[in-house]
């Protein structure tokens, strides 16, 4: 993530157009200080780092939304 918001927020600092770091940024957009990715025909997709994620999986498996239930 760290990458894809330094080359949002400051542009290209090597000074060499790197056409596949530019497709790549595109698909992202900084809300605050937040990274987000644009989905299709979707929201902004908020991207969260692996401890956030691991969080987020523990809190809808166990936590405030109960057992999860599921094949």
């Amino acid at each position: 993530m760290a990458p894809i918001i330094q080359f949002i927020q400051h542009g290209d600092t090597n000074r060499i157009d790197d056409p596949i770091k530019r497709r790549k940024a595109s698909r992202f957009t900084l809300v605050g200080e937040e990274l987000y990715k644009r989905g299709f025909s979707n929201p902004l997709l908020k991207c969260v780092t692996n401890c956030q994620a691991q969080y987020i999986m523990e809190e809808l498996h166990t936590g405030i939304c109960g057992l999860h239930s599921g094949s």
